[in-house]
């Protein structure tokens, strides 16, 4: 056929030339008449329909017979062109495709065939092969003579609103060109088609719209093949407009290919983005967004706008079902003010309908499609696949390393070649026209917004949306003259939740490509456009349309403001202040940015710190050298950048609003102060992993070192302050950390959340402090940190259904999301172990890892994961979309976020964290405290009605007894250790001290640790930090005489300069307790007891005049004031008044109302440590005054105050210039103090041996070793008995007239004197009871000894073995619990190792013992002469028996009864009996009141029988009597 219409047209083409005898090159197209057309009409039916015929598939010969027919019909009609006029060909075209969507075929069924080929899919293989033929067709858009040749130029010219309607109306014409009834699919056959008349872009449309719907085919070949079809069309297109400089001409062919592929979008979504689906179809849909007409695309957008309208109301966009929309209360603010949207009430008529916010979800799928995909050096095996496909779609180019290669370096002959390049530009260029089209549709959009009248105030319209709404070459003149229909059809009547909606959409995208890795101009255009939509909208309608995912922008512009790209900071910063500026322009605060922005920033630190590391881990893999983790330093040199930002947002702000410029440099601080937090973190996990596995570190000084280095110093240089020089040692030792600097940066970042705002990141904080107290075994500042907590959650909880939540990044909470797939080369060339080992060592070791409930909080901070949160059922919609606008946030997101903790969950969390704070307070020996803690537990069971968790704390509330003996450091005159623990100031100064310079501060530590420890630790601590040639010497400012370490008159060695050297002094405090908290037992609480007035003083110093002269010095001694006693104590407290009743003992003096829970918690923030006034001269020694006078205040005392009460979360506080006070002071008053603390000393170890009785924990004979040692230590060592020798003694100096300052008058000599002499007097009452307490247990295991010798050696009692409990001595009867065991319990009786051993234990203690008596006798010789000459006839009597050597052999100290020692939780029954005999009683007292008791509350409940509180298994009166047959062993002590 072709062969004879080609010699018909040569035949008649050179009869046309011989008639007019014209030279024509070429012969011109012709037409057939009617019966030719028809005939070729009906031979290419007849032809399709027989290759269509569903038998043909039955065998493999007549399916490639069909085939072969099927290409010729394609390619017949393809070379018709070259004969035939384009309306002739075109029509036979349309007949040929027809037969494919028709019925009219005899032989068709959709079936299996007999060889198993499903007969649609093998005739939809035949119609994309002539597909393929037409696209391959070199004049393909000369046949389609393209509408924009024929409009002019006017195309080219910029839209105005004079001749937008040109445009709009072009659209239209090309919408009108569609050929969508020859696209179906083949089950879908029509009975006829009708063959449409020849127009513009026939064949463009009829292939878009045949391989649109291929790609939709249940068979994936098809599907791919189709696609493919699709990208070698427009590319081979694109590359014809370049060829001919008609790219744009070319592009607004496929103009309506926009309009079809929104149609498809739910399909893509559910494809993968890297899908080979995907990537051929997207690229077509950018090429015709890059090269179509302006004028046209913005047409397109006020089309799709129009067609947005109404879509909020009816919830049906971005993918989502039943999406809610925005702010519901603007609906019913508009309907009162007459505004209601036109097509609100028909949202069904348009509800399929594509739209603009189809097109933002077409651009996310793009953006997710075309994102960078990473290097090919990092491709290990697995991924040869990969690498292959790469090379056949990119072209290569040698990958060379620009930043060290120089730039005209001459190219290496090996060099490598891959496709890098050539896919990072063209991931450039894909982002940047997306972003750009974002940009032009929203300057559409806002241009076509008409805003009523009534809405001109309102907020909808605030901004500079006027800016945008008239073209920059328009007038007013001229759109007065624009006919209203036109302004009427280019203009919208949005709603405000359209325009939340719409604004929504948009800024998805803008999120979208910020997530993702992108180049530094796609970014920073990002940024750019994002600026825009806030300046245009308003920041109030910004984040409406936010709504929660506002936390997500918070977390990628803060990762943008830690960019390695200076340009990419500066605009990200930009972004930010201008939404705080707004922000609080429009509510005059930053609480709705501020918090998200805190509560993302850790999660942003550690993302960019993981992908630093995987960058580290890459380069040393590609180097080939050992694997080493990412130092400290390194992490912070990642974060250098993020720390320039900060510094630029606390200093860079140019508004003259001092409430805005202080409010933004609070926010830059608190932020400043998680990431120092963050480095503590970082440098913590580091030193941990390193002295688990020691292991020597390389610390090669390459140019990656100095580089480092470098960067380091534009930061805070924070890592130095934690690990200091340490940490580039390449020694294989354990590295030490600054620990109180890392407590003072985990306390910090706790208190930058309020409990009110974001309490589960501060308790996220408080916790890993509280494990870090934990790992050095510092209880008391743990248990700080659990009380914390607990009063943390409490707020919480009550505040629960206000609070606010964070959820996760989705794009960062993936399983390849730990921060390596942001970098430049990808994450595929690192090995799983290492990444895994990465993970670890960043997450377990920073609380961050995914396992472990004790880290969930802290986890969900640093490393965001999908199952630390509850999804919503709503976010996981059918079809294959999970977010809307196919972006990166759910719907959900936008309008509430559920918590990620039940209040079941905060409330059980907060209890437990009350009772593991109370068995820490009683592990460090703080009861008071623990008691508080417990009692809160108590309560809150109580109130929950949980009767058995309410038995059980109470069951550990009985055992909340003072049970440790305290150690005592005899190096000072004073004892200053506490219950609270021993606290030191250490003051730093030199010129190695930097940032200490100066400064002053007040370290706790646990009793036990002593001045030497204490001050060994600091100065290993300091060495680590500082560089190791740096001298440290270290002053022990105890009064001790300390030579110099400084080396005088030396010669300075030749070369560098001597390093400066660092000088550390240390002074042991005195904890100073407040009135309030001034608990019992106390040295404050002893020296109340010394200002009571039941004492007789000399005759000729009355009380009265006493009082009357307390006159008081100043500190410069000139002038005399209103008298005050010069002490630490009484200048902390008031004066407690005597009772007036004589029956009102001790114990009255110190009730005071306690809280409901029980107990309280205590704490110490004053502190005191004495010096003499003249350090060349004086002595701290007390006996040892200047001029010999005690009355003379040559001591000087200097008061600390801390800001917040010790202990409590961190270890050490600073001390203001401000907080400090000074006073003068004499030995005298100094003396009282010293024998109050000796007091307070005495009364803890009775304590303490009574608890050790309670919960029967006590292996010792006797009150036990450590008691012993106590009461050793003050007769001995305490020097009591050598100020009351010195002090009491009224004698005149002989030097006294040449005192050089003030001195007391002779009243308060006297007054103070006789302080000291009832000090005295308690002091010695507390060594009475002590001694008679282990005198009367030794008795009692003596004579358990004796019946045990007596009695048959293999007798064994009734219990089980031979008890050696406590006989029932009085006041004691409550140790036989804790000492009625047996042999048994110690050892086996073979042998008899176990009783020879518990016999040389008890000769030991009686041994101790008398000596101890001894001592005490001699002591109480020399004392009570002082004693008797100064408080007269209330000298205790009891001393003067005492004086006696056979005081302890007769058993006179048994009917001696201690008014102290019912203080000691001894109770007695005096009877009628006057209560002056508290102190001492001629006669014996009766047996019933001779036995002391305690108090049920203490007791357990097995040992209260009958109302009896005896402890003992046997009657008052046997008790008695053996108590009294004891007596016998008075020999032996």
């Amino acid at each position: 056929i072709k062969q004879s219409l080609g010699f018909r047209i040569d035949t008649v083409f050179r009869r046309r030339q011989e008639e007019k005898r014209e030279e024509i090159f070429c012969p011109p197209l012709v037409t057939l008449d009617d019966s030719i057309i028809s005939a070729l009409e009906w031979l290419i039916r007849m032809t399709t329909d027989a290759c269509m015929d569903s038998r043909n598939f039955d065998s493999w010969s007549f399916r490639n017979t069909s085939i072969s027919v099927n290409d010729s019909i394609a390619r017949f009609l393809r070379d018709l062109f070259a004969y035939l006029d384009a309306n002739v060909v075109h029509r036979l075209i349309l007949v040929y495709f027809s037969r494919f969507v028709s019925k009219e075929g005899k032989h068709w069924q959709d079936k299996h065939s007999k060889i198993g080929l499903r007969c649609s899919w093998e005739v939809s293989k035949l119609r994309l092969t002539a597909v393929t033929t037409f696209v391959r067709f070199l004049d393909f858009v000369k046949i389609n003579k393209p509408l924009m040749d024929t409009w002019g130029d006017w195309s080219l010219r910029p839209p105005t609103r004079t001749n937008r309607h040109l445009f709009s109306d072009a659209i239209e014409e090309l919408q009108s060109l569609g050929m969508s009834s020859f696209a179906d699919i083949d089950p879908a056959r029509k009975e006829m088609v009708v063959i449409p008349e020849w127009k513009s872009h026939w064949l463009v449309e009829l292939v878009t719209d045949i391989c649109l719907s291929a790609t939709g085919h249940l068979e994936q070949n098809i599907q791919n093949r189709a696609a493919a079809l699709l990208y070698e069309l427009f590319w081979t297109s694109s590359v014809y407009g370049k060829v001919r400089g008609s790219s744009t001409v070319v592009a607004s062919l496929y103009l309506s290919f926009i309009p079809k592929l929104l149609g498809h979008v739910t399909y893509i979504s559910s494809l993968h983005p890297k899908s080979q689906l995907r990537k051929d179809m997207l690229p077509c849909f950018v090429f015709v967004l890059q090269g179509a007409p302006f004028g046209l695309l913005r047409a397109l957008w006020r089309n799709l706008c129009k067609s947005m309208e109404g879509k909020a109301a009816s919830g049906h966009y971005g993918g989502i079902n039943n999406v809610s929309g925005g702010d519901t209360s603007s609906k019913d603010n508009e309907k009162k003010n007459g505004y209601c949207d036109s097509s609100e009430g028909s949202p069904d008529d348009s509800a399929h309908a594509p739209c603009i916010l189809e097109l933002c979800g077409l651009l996310n799928l793009s953006l997710s499609t075309f994102e960078y995909e990473g290097s090919e050096t990092n491709i290990n095996a697995s991924a040869r696949d990969l690498l292959t496909q790469w090379h056949s779609e990119y072209l290569l180019s040698p990958e060379n390393d620009k930043h060290k290669s120089p730039r005209y370096a001459k190219q290496k002959p090996n060099a490598t070649y891959s496709s890098t390049s050539s896919r990072k530009w063209h991931s450039h260029d894909a982002a940047t026209v997306i972003i750009s089209t974002c940009r032009n549709i929203v300057r559409e959009y806002v241009s076509m917004l008409q805003v009523s009248s009534k809405q001109k105030s309102n907020r909808n319209t605030n901004g500079p949306i006027a800016s945008f709404s008239e073209s920059p070459v328009s007038s007013t003149r001229g759109r007065k003259k624009l006919p209203s229909k036109k302004g009427i059809k280019d203009s919208i009547r949005f709603s405000y939740e359209d325009k939340v909606v719409f604004l929504r959409a948009i800024s998805s995208v803008y999120l979208n490509c910020l997530s993702l890795r992108q180049s530094d101009v796609v970014l920073i255009k990002t940024l750019i456009a994002s600026t825009e939509i806030v300046k245009v909208f308003g920041i109030e309608l910004f984040l409406t349309s936010l709504g929660e995912t506002l936390q997500h922008w918070m977390r990628v512009i803060l990762f943008h403001c830690g960019a390695r790209r200076a340009k990419v900071r500066v605009e990200a910063l930009d972004f930010l202040a201008l939404i705080l500026r707004l922000q609080w322009d429009c509510f005059g605060s930053f609480t709705r940015v501020r918090i998200p922005l805190l509560a993302t920033m850790t999660e942003v630190m550690q993302r960019l710190v993981a992908t630093a590391a995987a960058r580290y881990y890459r380069k040393q893999k590609q180097e080939k050298i050992n694997i080493q983790y990412l130092s400290n330093v390194k992490a912070e040199a990642s974060l250098t950048p993020l720390w320039r930002t900060l510094t630029r947002l606390h200093d860079g702000s140019a508004s003259n609003n001092a409430a805005f410029k202080s409010a933004l440099q609070l926010l830059a601080n608190k932020m400043k102060t998680l990431y120092k937090s963050y480095i503590a973190a970082h440098a913590l996990a580091i030193v941990n992993r390193n002295n688990e596995n020691p292991s020597p570190r390389e610390c090669s000084a390459d140019e990656s070192t100095f580089e480092t280095t470098r960067v380091v110093m534009e930061s805070a240089e924070f890592s130095k302050k934690i690990l200091g020089y340490s940490q580039f040692s390449a020694e294989g030792k354990h590295m030490v950390t600054h620990n109180e600097v890392v407590e003072d940066a985990f306390l910090a970042a706790a208190n930058v959340f309020a409990a009110t705002e974001l309490p589960l990141h501060r308790v996220a904080w408080l916790r890993k402090l509280a494990d870090f107290h934990s790992s050095r075994g510092r209880n008391a500042e743990e248990a700080a940190c659990r009380l914390q907590i607990h009063k943390t959650l409490k707020r919480a909880a009550d505040l629960y259904e206000s609070l606010w939540n964070s959820k996760p990044f989705w794009p960062w909470a993936s399983d390849a999301s730990d921060g390596v797939n942001l970098s430049d080369d990808g994450m595929t060339g690192i090995d799983d172990d290492l990444l895994n080992a990465e993970r670890d060592f960043e997450g377990s070791k920073l609380d961050t890892s995914m396992h472990g409930e004790a880290n969930e909080s802290f986890r969900r901070i640093f490393y965001r994961v999908a199952n630390s949160v509850r999804m919503r059922t709503g976010d996981w919609d059918v079809g294959g979309t999970k977010t809307l606008f196919y972006g990166v946030t759910f719907a959900s997101e936008y309008t509430t976020v559920a918590s990620w903790i039940a209040l079941r969950e905060i409330e059980t969390e907060m209890v437990e964290e009350a009772e593991h704070a109370g068995q820490l307070y009683l592990t460090a020996g703080i009861v008071e405290s623990s008691r508080y803690c417990w009692g809160l537990a108590t309560q809150f069971y109580s109130n929950m009605f949980n009767y058995a968790r309410l038995a059980y704390c109470y069951r550990q509330l009985a055992n909340v007894v003072a049970s440790q003996v305290p150690t005592i450091d005899t190096s000072n005159q004073l004892e200053l250790s506490s219950p609270l623990g021993r606290f030191y100031r250490v003051y730093f100064h030199g010129g190695a001290a930097h940032e200490l310079m100066g400064k002053e501060f007040v370290y706790r530590a646990p009793v036990k640790v002593k001045l030497e420890e204490f001050c060994r630790n600091i100065k290993q601590v300091l060495r680590s930090i500082l560089h190791e040639k740096t001298d440290i010497e270290l002053v022990l400012d105890d009064g001790r005489t300390q030579e110099s370490s400084k080396k005088k008159n030396t010669r300075r060695q030749l070369g560098a300069v001597q390093r400066e050297s660092m000088t550390i002094k240390v002074t042991p405090l005195k904890p100073l307790l407040s009135l309030v908290q001034c608990p019992r037992g106390s040295a404050e609480w002893f020296y109340q007891q010394t200002e009571l007035e039941d004492v007789t003083v000399p005759a000729e110093h009355s009380v009265e005049s006493m009082r009357v002269g307390n006159v008081r010095n100043d500190r410069n001694g000139v002038g005399n004031k209103r008298f005050r006693p010069f002490s630490s104590m009484a200048s902390n407290m008031h004066s407690f008044g005597r009772p007036t009743a004589t029956h009102k003992t001790i114990r009255s003096l110190n009730r005071r109302s306690s809280a409901a829970v029980g107990g309280e918690e205590i704490g110490v923030c004053k502190f005191s440590f004495t010096q003499p006034r003249d350090r060349l001269r004086g002595s701290r020694d007390l006996l040892k005054a200047s001029s010999g006078d005690v009355s003379e205040k040559s001591l000087r005392v200097t008061e600390l105050l801390v800001s917040e009460s010790m202990p409590n979360c961190v270890s050490r506080q600073p001390v203001a210039v401000e907080n400090r006070s000074v006073f003068n002071q004499s030995p005298l008053e100094a003396g009282v103090e010293a024998v109050c603390s000796w007091c307070a000393v005495l009364f803890r170890t009775a304590v303490a041996t009574n608890g050790l009785a309670v919960i029967g924990d006590r292996a010792d004979q006797g009150i036990g070793t450590a008691a012993l040692r106590v009461i050793s230590e003050c007769i001995h060592r305490s020097r009591v008995k050598e100020i009351g020798l010195a002090m009491l003694a009224l004698k005149t100096p002989e030097n006294a007239a040449m005192s050089l300052y003030e001195k007391l008058s002779e009243d308060e000599a006297t007054l103070n004197r006789v302080k000291l002499a009832k000090a005295i007097v308690i002091f010695m009452e507390l060594l009475h009871v002590l001694i008679g307490r282990n005198r009367d247990i030794l008795l009692g295991v003596n004579e358990s000894r004796k019946r045990r010798d007596a009695s048959s050696t293999g007798s064994i009692s009734g219990r089980g073995g031979v008890h050696f409990g406590i006989p029932p001595s009085p006041g004691l009867s409550f140790f036989n619990e804790g000492y009625n065991r047996t042999f048994d319990d110690y050892g086996t009786l073979d042998g008899g190792a176990s009783r020879t051993s518990t016999m040389d234990r008890t000769d030991k203690a009686m041994a101790i013992q008398r000596e101890l008596q001894l001592s005490f006798i001699k002591i109480t010789k020399a004392l009570h002469p002082v004693i008797l000459s100064a408080i007269r006839s209330k000298t205790p009597k009891w001393m003067r028996l005492c004086c006696q050597d056979n005081y302890f052999s007769t058993g006179a100290y048994k009917q001696t009864r201690i008014a102290i020692g019912e203080e000691l939780l001894f109770f007695g029954n005096p009877g009628p009996s006057d209560s002056s005999s508290c102190h001492g009683s001629q006669g014996v007292l009766d047996e019933t009141n001779e036995s002391l008791e305690i108090p049920r509350s203490i007791l357990k409940s097995r040992d209260i029988e009958h109302e009896s509180f005896a402890g003992s298994e046997t009657s008052r009166a046997p008790s008695v009597a053996s108590s009294r047959g004891s007596r016998s062993a008075n020999s032996t002590i």
